[in-house]
């Protein structure tokens, strides 16, 4: 542009300029030129996904999931708007999440639906602390909610304490019986404290409401094994591997209750025949 010719700067300029002082750390100053380029020419996508960059960087994970979604919309053939929404979700995803729970918490700190929604959000990142502290405000709301003592229970199984889950679970089916998530969360809890026969009640009960419930199958084929129940173990472990052979061969590896049965010729062919096959629906 030449001095003194009233022209404005352009889109392009403008957003060539922002990306200059963004590499500078000048943030807010982006900001600004990211801006008045998408007021120049709203119909450019990359000054918003470059806004929306600097936005993840300032930690303003609404207004820049708002840019990039603007940008796709602007330009749904270009692949690299779709790829930049992408990235922003995969790297920034569980920080958006947190961030707008938390917001949520703080907008209505007695609503145990948001409490339980972080907690899980947290734990799933492996910040148990964080978590429990949050079910346990949740408890504090209502230390009846079947829900909140589920999600404590399966967070206790997670992080090892097995017997405190085992009691957290059993107050979640008391009030939920039919519930297979519990079942089998209750089923792995009673197994990893020793207490089998409960574990075998929990995981028939599974079956019985769903009879090719894969987890259900396993853990029970591993408790026959320790039991010495060979065929029993068999016939479990075999129709597991019928529903998913490649998953059922890949916790086989390092599962030590199976040390009893590894020896037999028909645990052998199940590793050596079928764990090479395609997972069967």
């Amino acid at each position: 542009m030449k001095k003194g010719s009233g022209q404005k700067p352009s889109s392009e300029s403008r957003n060539l300029r922002g990306m200059e002082l963004a590499d500078r750390g000048w943030l807010d100053e982006a900001v600004r030129e990211f801006t008045l380029a998408i007021e120049a020419d709203p119909s450019l996508p990359f000054p918003r996904i470059n806004r929306a960059n600097v936005y993840l960087q300032q930690q303003r994970f609404l207004e820049a999931l708002r840019d990039m979604l603007q940008a796709v919309e602007t330009s749904p053939a270009d692949a690299a708007t779709h790829y930049h929404l992408g990235t922003c979700l995969a790297r920034f995803g569980h920080e958006m999440a947190t961030q707008e729970l938390q917001q949520a918490r703080q907008l209505d700190p007695d609503n145990v639906d948001v409490l339980v929604q972080l907690a899980v959000t947290q734990a799933e990142h492996g910040d148990f602390p964080a978590a429990e502290q949050t079910l346990n405000q949740a408890l504090r709301v209502d230390g009846d909610d079947p829900l909140v003592h589920r999600e404590m229970g399966a967070l206790k199984l997670d992080s090892g304490q097995v017997h405190q889950s085992i009691v957290h679970l059993k107050r979640a089916l008391a009030a939920w019986p039919d519930d297979i998530d519990t079942l089998l969360d209750l089923a792995a809890a009673y197994i990893q404290a020793g207490f089998y026969q409960q574990a075998e009640a929990h995981l028939k009960s599974a079956l019985a409401l769903e009879p090719k419930c894969l987890h259900a199958l396993y853990n029970l084929a591993a408790i026959y094994a320790d039991w010495k129940k060979f065929e029993l173990c068999r016939a479990h472990l075999e129709e597991a591997a019928r529903l998913q052979r490649t998953v059922v061969c890949q916790w086989l590896a390092g599962d030590q209750l199976f040390d009893g049965v590894r020896q037999f010729d028909w645990f052998q062919a199940l590793l050596s025949e079928r764990c090479g096959e395609a997972p069967q629906s």
